[in-house]
């Protein structure tokens, strides 16, 4: 290999693999489940392993219609596969890495088909670099599967025009995996756009799409319909509770949440939403492309939907695969001055916060300088910094790779884009490697379940609940197998054992008299409390 030679832009196929891998393997292995989703997704394949709950997703022993089974039946998958290397909870967040593949190619494939071959590499590139993404793509999400359906099903509205046939085929896979993965608000969107694309170009306005959208629409319903039958026999009355959770998730009042999607999404799409700016206004003397009245549609119908929405980051995820192939529309003709901006805010911002964490590291491993080391204690009050050559190792590796990638690229209009995802590689690399087992410390649930296991009496048959949230529950019942019974659902349950979740300073008075207190914890830094109570006549 010739260290002094240029490395051409846009990347070798090697060298993306290569930037691909420390994009996703960081972060999906070595740490607990985390509060909130991820701790839910690993909680739901936990009864899938553990008590055959395959076709219906349960957490925590109760059915979950938030959520479609198709994700975490892959992490099941993963999971069975890497028993023996990996524990449970990293074999399943594998998962992600696997649906996070299959969306990089699905708009590959997409970029490829509505612009050309250099389009594709950008869509990839311009994705990894979305801030957005970048948690949740290593979290047990159903959202993640979703987001390799509706890439599909984009892929399947670009081919139309040229494969009618395949792309009903791929269209319709592309739906009813979104729709098992997250339920009828996934497929809102590409099925506006599918309807729509015939008045929006001739390409589209032919006998053959009409067999597309047919193809896509039987397939749907076979394989959507036959889930939900299946799923209404396995656990009656799941239909209709689906179908209230798919539905009530749209509250109708985008005024009122304007100004949250303004300020989230102006950092949870950058840098597709400059770039696919610069799209439209490079092309804006000319008449647009069909493949960009597509996607211009595509982002709208995207936009609409989540602005019916309850207002929660993680549903901006569906407005990425439209953004991003429109931004890939215009890395090729971005102009020199700012192609240059993107490359240098990429390279300042991952060499400044880089550094940062090296010092932030240093200090946790030292004690020097005292005052950042005071900070870290402080955060997270109780964590004991333990040096790990295997993290220490690849932290290096990778500041020194990201380093002679930066200085030894050749100048090119992708240097922008491609500086900016290395730089998040960098950082996310970092963060997963040196400081990993602080984060964890703070946000896993296992040390508060362990004690909690170890102070419900002997002999106790059932433990009822009040006020356990989703994450806390699915954490419970994998690290302990604690499930509770849920006063909330069952006013009447007559367990001698009451587990409370209370937020701190908040009184015990809503349990009512006749308990006895036995224990409270909480994780650090945390407010809120969980108190545990035994019957006391």
């Amino acid at each position: 290999m010739n260290l002094t030679a240029r490395i051409p832009l846009p990347l070798a196929p090697a060298l993306f693999a290569l930037l691909l891998l420390a994009y996703l393997l960081p972060g999906v292995i070595g740490h607990d489940p985390w509060k909130a989703e991820d701790a839910i997704g690993i909680g739901i394949v936990h009864q899938m392993l553990e008590h055959g709950r395959w076709i219906v997703p349960h957490l925590a022993g109760e059915p979950y219609v938030e959520d479609g089974p198709f994700q975490y039946w892959i992490a099941a998958l993963t999971t069975k596969l890497f028993g023996l290397v990996l524990a449970p909870h990293d074999g399943a967040r594998l998962a992600s890495a696997a649906s996070m593949i299959a969306v990089l190619a699905f708009l590959r494939l997409a970029g490829r088909e509505l612009y050309g071959a250099t389009a594709g590499t950008s869509a990839m590139l311009v994705l990894l670099g979305c801030l957005g993404l970048l948690t949740h793509a290593h979290e047990t999400l159903a959202e993640i599967a979703m987001l390799a359906g509706q890439a599909l099903a984009w892929y399947g509205i670009a081919l139309a025009p040229r494969r009618p046939y395949r792309a009903g085929l791929i269209l319709g896979t592309g739906l009813a995996v979104s729709m098992l993965s997250k339920g009828i608000v996934a497929v809102i969107a590409p099925a506006v756009v599918v309807l729509a694309v015939p008045f929006l170009s001739q390409l589209w306005r032919r006998r053959e799409y009409a067999l597309t959208v047919l193809m896509a629409a039987l397939l749907l319903a076979l394989v959507g319909g036959g889930w939900l039958a299946l799923a209404e026999s396995r656990s009656p009355g799941f239909l209709l509770a689906w179908w209230q959770a798919s539905t009530g998730q749209f509250v109708f009042a985008p005024a009122a949440i304007l100004g949250y999607w303004g300020q989230t999404l102006a950092w949870a799409t950058w840098p597709a939403w400059p770039l696919a700016f610069w799209t439209l206004w490079e092309g804006r003397r000319r008449e647009f492309a069909p493949g960009t009245r597509m996607l211009i549609a595509a982002v709208f119908a995207s936009f609409f939907v989540l602005l019916t929405l309850e207002p929660h980051e993680v549903l901006a995820l569906p407005l990425l695969p439209p953004l991003v192939l429109l931004a890939a529309a215009g890395v090729a003709s971005l102009r020199r001055g700012a192609t240059n901006a993107l490359a240098w805010f990429g390279v300042m911002s991952a060499g400044f916060l880089g550094a940062l964490m090296w010092l932030g590291w240093f200090a946790m491993m030292t004690g020097f300088p005292p005052t950042i080391a005071r900070n870290f204690a402080k955060l997270e009050p109780g964590h004991v910094p333990h040096f790990s050559w295997t993290a220490f190792a690849i932290a290096l590796t990778a500041t020194i790779a990201w380093a002679w990638f930066v200085l030894k690229s050749e100048r090119s209009a992708f240097r922008g884009v491609t500086y900016w995802a290395a730089g998040i590689t960098l950082l996310w690399t970092l963060s997963m490697t040196l400081i990993l087992s602080w984060i964890d410390y703070g946000k896993s649930y296992g040390p508060v379940a362990q004690a909690l296991r170890r102070h419900i009496p002997a002999g106790t048959r059932c433990i009822q609940s009040i006020g356990l949230g989703e994450s806390q529950r699915a954490a419970f019942d994998y690290h302990a197998e604690i499930v509770t019974q849920r006063l909330e659902r069952r006013s009447g349950s007559a367990c001698r054992v009451l587990l409370v979740q209370a937020r701190e300073g908040e009184p015990a008075d809503r349990i009512g008299s006749g308990w006895k207190f036995l224990w409270e914890g909480k994780r650090p830094r945390d407010r809120e409390r969980f108190r545990l109570y035994r019957r006391s006549s």
